[in-house]
């Protein structure tokens, strides 16, 4: 049979799959021994991909598979990292995601890439713990981040950001 495991330009079919968030593909590949835990070329692995393009189904489904919610990739991200959506953070969240961990660019936790996103998200995330005092590597906190968005300004300063 196909080998469903075989990378072509350092991905595999189910990264693939994720990324154009395609159910039935990626239940076959599953279904038909499709490593959930195979790295792509830059350490991501399909949770990551499922995270990051906000497949809901994708990552509930690699982590019933036994997908592994810390796994860093290459840059020291792990999916909580590269997750946009409140909802995605939420699912790995109760799986166990840590919220201080830093990637290896700029030694940024997950708080300190989502401000430059969404603010449902950066809400959880502060809810869940985060701390919001936290600085990278450049030695910034979230408000030196956001300093130019008065309504994501107000949100750090009401968590107690300073």
């Amino acid at each position: 049979g196909a080998n469903v495991n075989l990378k072509c330009s350092e991905t595999t079919p189910l990264h693939l799959a994720a990324i154009q968030m395609n159910v039935d593909i990626f239940d076959a590949l599953l279904n038909h021994g499709a490593n959930i835990n195979e790295r792509d070329g830059e350490g991501n692995t399909v949770l990551h991909n499922a995270a990051q393009v906000d497949f809901i189904y994708g990552v509930k489904t690699s982590l019933k598979r036994g997908a592994k919610v810390n796994e860093k990739n290459y840059g020291g991200q792990t999916p909580l990292h590269l997750a946009e959506s409140k909802e995605i953070c939420e699912i790995l969240l109760d799986n166990g995601a840590l919220l201080e961990v830093r990637d290896c660019k700029y030694g940024a936790t997950p708080f300190l890439r989502a401000v430059q996103c969404d603010m449902c998200t950066v809400n959880l995330l502060l809810e869940r713990g985060a701390e919001v005092n936290t600085k990278n590597d450049r030695r910034k906190t979230a408000l030196h981040i956001v300093v130019n968005d008065l309504k994501k300004v107000k949100t750090i300063l009401n968590h107690g950001g300073g």
